[in-house]
């Protein structure tokens, strides 16, 4: 960002009034004006800003974040700012001829080398549409660039400019290759010289190779991608997809990739393809000769028969030409056909022919054969009499003429003569029926179609007017049905419904589900359709909550979560960890749905911190998250419905009996369907074959990571400081110190950070582990300081799934009987030291003890030791625990 002395300079270099100054520097200090919000018209994207050091927030993807990250890569723009907390006053004469004045929120606010500038992005459709509502707002100039002359008159008053962008302007193969090397340019990579030298080795023996030759060759794909980023090879990403590794091609440098380019211009074409015109001699065929159109009125066995359109020389109207006069003047270039007029018949002919049915068609294959070939033995029409087939042969020949295909006149009624079309009901009568039926029909209260028939036929004989049957009443509603008219009847979740599946575009961005593993994944919880029990095995539980973290680029699970706490920040924060313990990195993306809890502080704080791009799917727009909605639905199939106690049979709950009752059936516990989840998730589902990937997720993504690269320079450490980022707060955020320490979640914590007095009765942030009952943390002292749970010493010598199931059913307890109610550490204690706990641990232990080193072990490179927490103070070691939970 820009400092005081340069931005001072800007304002002198662009003579900014003062009171533009003003306006800008309150712009650069003060927080945006509102929050970006979608809503249900589209996605809200908060992106993580290198530039700016802050999150910038963007209303669309294909407007305001293609522009986000255009500008982010720009050196020529300085500083960059969404919704700007100042509105500009506009001014202009609406559509009905009045003055109209208003206040607007630009979408950005630009500080760059031209200058100062406020920004609205539009979808190129959005504005094609505006400039017909408000020409006078919006106008296109002549060279396809969009204006407001009065958003540019009020930012001139203040020495800014104004710019329309729209989304004609996005360079979507420049946008791929950003968010493709965004891992090497917000954290560049150190590369070892031996890499380079092989990768300079390769690029002298050929200037230019493609990215899979050169991945062919032993180059690892991290050190080719920070090649490119640092300039060490030449690669132009406004022009080629680095995700297309076979068509994508490296250069030396900039002079090889200027000598490629001239290589490919001085390209000779084919020789030996020739283009060649055909002249189609069927009548109503246009050509021209000699200077004059004409058209083919005959075709003989001899030769045609022509007119000449032109209206000069009606000596010369008709002519006749031989089949070899006519040759040889084709040959000479001297008969030239109309342009595309036989694809426009062809065109023309099969869409008529289309129309028709498969029966249609067959029974003009069938006529066919009995005018002009041999009937098939299951032709229906062998006897038909000769008059028959001159109307069929009068009919082949009509279609000839207008279409240049005569088998769509073999079509019974293919010029739709027959029939009475016409419309039998009173124009007044079928006027009420249409108003009756949008007012009754399209409503709320979703009236039956007796109702609405009952409407018209009181309103027709009040007018005079013979009532319409209830048939046609009938007909009329099911014709006019359309998502708009579902939308007023049955709201808009249940009409999206109805809507159409539409994933294609007018032309290509960028991939929806990503381009390599961790470039976009999605978050969503789901409750389990199974009942459980508790570790007594005589007690029916709450319904345990999935929340899961999923990559869509190769459908894998990233990590996963099980409460029986309802969905909250909570559960976001703990499958982030999760995701971070299993693969020591973060999705570029993650994709969420508008959940309460993926607007809060902490988590959306810990994306930031963590460089991750939130975005947030439109409003009640479930397909925007299929994959794993779809996931989910295959969990349930595959696995839930394996298992006894599954609810699927409550589907009926009228028809449920006792002995098929899932409460009753009901055998599984926690840790044995966390035990199940895990091995499918991660064994069963992670290697089976995926029908849309026509390969396994497993092998999706070790393909996707050798293409795209490990990135290992951008793992992140799973240590006691992350940990300490991923737990969450109390519903106060607080607690009040005391003789006793603190109390978090109705248990007391202590250590030495609280020994000071001068903490007594103060409120100090807290924070608590959900996998560890144990500790918590307490900010003082200006950083996070560990404490201890009174009882301690009941999780030593316990492993990370012994504290993390003891943490479970503390809070499980918490919920029996379906409310929740007081509970203290006595209760964890007593849950660990019982002889029916311990019969329940001791299986856990002998787990824990022949897995230790393959199912939770955390990678060496991804945990670093916090020294500093452990050097605070002499009297830690007294307090110093065996086993920290996730730090064992």
């Amino acid at each position: 960002m820009l400092t005081d002395a340069e931005i001072q300079a800007l304002f002198d270099k662009h003579n900014v009034p003062e009171a533009g100054r003003l306006r800008i520097q309150a712009i650069r200090h003060e927080p945006p004006g509102r929050r970006a919000d979608g809503g249900s018209r589209s996605q809200t994207i908060r992106y993580c800003s290198k530039k700016m050091g802050f999150v910038v927030e963007a209303e669309s993807y294909e407007g305001e974040y293609a522009a986000l990250v255009t500008w982010e890569h720009d050196p020529d723009v300085y500083e960059m700012y969404g919704q700007p907390c100042h509105k500009l006053k506009l001014s202009y004469r609406g559509a009905n001829g009045r003055t109209t004045s208003h206040m607007t929120t630009p979408d950005f606010f630009l500080i760059g080398k031209d200058g100062f500038t406020f920004v609205e992005c539009k979808l190129q459709k959005t504005l094609l549409e505006l400039a017909l509502k408000q020409p006078a707002r919006w106008l296109r100039a002549d060279n396809g660039i969009w204006t407001s002359p009065p958003a540019r008159n009020a930012a001139a008053e203040l020495g800014c400019a104004f710019h329309v962008r729209s989304s004609e302007e996005n360079n979507w193969i420049l946008i791929e290759n950003l968010e493709f090397l965004r891992d090497f340019i917000v954290e560049p990579a150190q590369l070892e010289e031996s890499d380079l030298a092989a990768l300079s080795a390769k690029l002298i023996d050929s200037p230019w190779w493609t990215i899979h030759g050169l991945l062919a060759e032993g180059i690892r794909a991290d050190v080719l991608y920070a090649a490119i980023v640092s300039g060490a090879v030449h690669f132009d990403i406004t022009r080629q997809r680095l995700t297309q590794v076979e068509e994508a091609v490296v250069f030396r440098d900039a002079e090889s990739a200027q000598a490629y380019a001239t290589f490919s211009l001085t390209r000779t074409p084919d020789l030996g393809t020739h283009a060649q015109t055909t002249l189609s001699l069927y009548p109503g065929t246009l050509f021209s000769w000699d200077g004059r159109r004409w058209e083919v009125l005959n075709y003989g066995d001899e030769g045609i028969a022509a007119r000449c359109l032109d209206s000069e020389g009606k000596s010369s109207r008709f002519v006749e030409l031989s089949h070899d006069h006519l040759s040889k003047l084709a040959t000479r270039g001297k008969i030239i056909p109309e342009p595309d007029q036989a694809t426009d018949h062809l065109k023309q002919a099969g869409e008529v022919f289309q129309r028709f049915g498969p029966e249609a068609q067959q029974q003009a294959i069938w006529r066919h054969q009995i005018l002009y070939g041999e009937p098939s033995k299951d032709n229906p029409y062998v006897s038909v009499c000769r008059r028959t087939r001159a109307n069929w042969k009068a009919g082949y020949r009509r279609a000839q003429e207008q279409y240049g295909y005569g088998l769509v006149g073999l079509v019974s009624n293919w010029e739709r003569r027959q029939g009475n079309k016409t419309q039998k009901l009173d124009q007044a009568v079928h006027e009420i029926l249409v108003a009756v039926a949008a007012e009754k029909y399209e409503d709320p209260r979703r009236r039956t179609v007796a109702q609405v028939f009952g409407a018209v036929e009181a309103l027709c004989l009040e007018q005079g007017f013979t009532p319409p049957s209830r048939k046609t009443v009938s007909a009329e509603i099911k014709r006019s049905r359309s998502i708009d008219s579902e939308r007023k009847r049955l709201g808009k979740r249940a009409a999206y419904d109805l809507e159409s599946i539409q994933n294609w575009h007018l032309s290509y961005t960028t991939p929806v589900h990503g381009t390599h593993p961790f470039h976009i994944a999605h978050i969503d919880h789901t409750p389990l359709a199974i009942k459980l029990l508790d570790e007594s095995l005589s007690t029916l539980v709450k319904s345990v909550w999935l929340t899961l973290m999923f990559d869509a680029y190769s459908r894998t699970v990233l990590g996963y979560y099980l409460s029986f706490d309802d969905p909250s920040h909570v559960s976001c924060m703990m499958v982030i960890r999760d995701c971070v313990r299993r693969h020591g990195r973060l999705p570029q993306f993650l994709v969420t749905d508008r959940g309460p809890e993926f607007d809060s502080v902490y988590y959306e704080t810990l994306l930031a911190r963590s460089g991750v791009n939130k975005k947030s799917r439109q409003t009640s727009s479930p397909r925007q998250g299929s994959v794993i909605e779809r996931f989910f639905g295959t969990t349930e199939k595959v696995l839930l419905r394996g298992l006894q106690g599954n609810t699927e049979a409550e589907r009926q709950y009228r028809k449920v009996s006792r002995e098929i009752s899932p409460a009753r059936l009901a055998i599984w516990t926690y840790e044995r369907l966390q035990n199940r989840l895990e091995e499918f998730f991660f064994t069963v589902y992670a290697n089976n074959h995926h029908s849309t990937l026509n390969c396994s997720p497993r092998q999706k993504f070790l393909d996707g990571v050798a293409t795209a690269g490990e990135r290992r320079h951008v793992y992140i450490p799973y240590t006691r400081n992350f940990i300490i980022e991923t737990c969450p707060t109390t519903a106060k955020g607080t607690a009040r110190v005391g003789p006793r320490g603190v109390k978090i979640n109705y248990t007391y914590f202590t250590g030495p950070a609280l020994a000071d007095l001068s903490l007594r009765k103060k409120d100090v942030p807290v924070r608590y582990d959900p996998f560890n009952a144990g500790i918590g943390y307490v900010f003082v002292q200006d950083r996070w300081q560990d404490v201890q749970s009174e009882y301690f010493y009941v999780f030593e010598g316990r492993t990370t799934r012994e504290i993390e199931l003891a943490s479970v059913h503390s809070r499980l307890d918490k919920r029996i009987g379906g409310r929740l109610r007081d509970a203290d550490a006595a209760k964890t204690a007593a849950f660990l030291q019982a002889t029916e706990s311990e019969e329940v641990l001791a299986m856990r232990r002998l787990h824990d003890k022949e897995q230790r080193t393959v199912r939770w072990q955390v990678p060496n490179e991804l945990v670093a030791p916090d020294t500093a927490a452990l050097a605070s103070s002499n009297a830690w070691f007294e307090y110093q625990p065996k086993a920290l939970g996730d730090l064992e």
